[in-house]
């Protein structure tokens, strides 16, 4: 009988092994799948329009072998050229984290996977509307500062981004010269002296015009509203949990920093939890969550207005774990593999 449970043991135990390696190269798939693979592009990369036109473009992601949780978006233009007029949610990614916003020269939106189902392929994630400003010229549409990030990573997986090229050029309609007509000439009567001879009308010609063309109109330019701030970088962090860090309480309470007196938004996922907090004067906000989150990963993402009026995004990485057993797929592994070959020796010096 003790040989029996001895051999059962150890198949228990060999079997261990290949779970392990299964862990392992799933980790390694996951790793794998979060290296940055994605790029952003427009619907169309060269547009001819003219002045006063208006048209709009949509913002394509192809995500690769990346699958995305959160999109951050900025869509920029030179305002003396080209103005933006709006911007809107696609359907690629169906979650509004902060609505999008826009001046004359650029336009913001941040948008979310829903809960527990990363984006990937390829897909419109929003539309964007334009209006010609200036009369000739070329200019270019980017989405330069733009960020999109894995379900379980917070660094960037953007690759690349293309822009769009817009040449701008007049409706080729010259304004056609109107002559003006010329007079005909009257006949004025001219009195000859008396003895019977005959008054012969004199032609008087009267003024002649010339004709002349009607003077082409210079257009005018549209007024711009003059962007603010230039879209610089501001203090905006979440300090606790640290990135990656494992708190043991399923309510814990989020810290960090933003402009003082600014609103912050945080969304939390998997499920969606989105709430405010507002700076203090020292630039730094904290808000204790009112609901238990479930056990394993999660992902905070906060937004606060610029310099510029645009928003801005930072996001991070915690884990909950109130039981004594490891949440994460690595600490499970770690656990694991030692211990079945610790106790596949053991068995076998017992067998032996």
């Amino acid at each position: 009988m003790k040989r029996v449970i001895t051999i059962i043991a150890v198949v228990f135990l060999i079997a261990a092994i290949p779970l392990t390696v299964w862990f392992v190269q799933q980790q390694q798939n996951i790793r794998s799948q979060a290296a940055p693979a994605t790029t952003l592009y427009f619907n169309a990369s060269t547009l001819s329009k003219q002045q006063g036109n208006t048209f709009s473009l949509d913002v394509t992601v192809d995500t690769g072998s990346n699958s995305i949780l959160v999109a951050d978006l900025i869509i920029n233009t030179d305002p003396a050229k080209i103005k933006i007029t709006g911007i809107t949610q696609g359907t690629f990614l169906t979650t509004v984290v902060v609505a999008g916003a826009h001046t004359d020269s650029k336009a913001t939106m941040v948008l979310a996977a829903p809960t527990g189902s990363p984006a990937n392929g390829t897909g419109v994630l929003a539309t964007v509307t334009f209006q010609v400003v200036a009369a000739s010229g070329t200019s270019e549409i980017t989405l330069t500062g733009s960020k999109a990030t894995a379900h379980d990573e917070t660094k960037n997986v953007i690759i690349g981004t293309t822009p769009a090229t817009v040449t701008i050029g007049s409706s080729g309609t010259t304004p056609t010269a109107t002559p003006t007509p010329t007079a005909t000439p009257a006949l004025t009567p001219t009195a000859t002296p008396t003895g019977g001879s005959t008054l012969t009308p004199t032609a008087t010609p009267a003024s002649t015009s010339n004709p002349t063309s009607t003077p082409i109109p210079t257009p005018t330019p549209i007024p711009t509203q003059a962007a603010g701030g230039g879209g610089t970088s501001i203090n905006l962090s979440v300090t606790n949990p640290a990135n990656e860090e494992i708190v043991t309480t399923s309510m814990p309470t989020l810290t960090g920093t933003a402009p003082a007196g600014s609103t912050v938004t945080i969304t939390i996922y998997s499920d969606p939890i989105t709430v405010t907090a507002t700076a203090g004067t020292n630039g730094t906000w904290s808000y204790t969550l009112a609901q238990a989150l479930p056990e394993g990963q999660h992902r905070v993402v906060i937004a606060a207005a610029g310099g510029d009026g645009t928003t801005q995004t930072q996001s991070s990485i915690f884990y909950v774990q109130t039981e004594s057993m490891p949440v994460t797929g690595s600490s499970v592994m770690t656990l694991v593999f030692p211990v079945a070959i610790a106790g596949l020796f053991i068995l076998l010096g017992f067998a032996l």
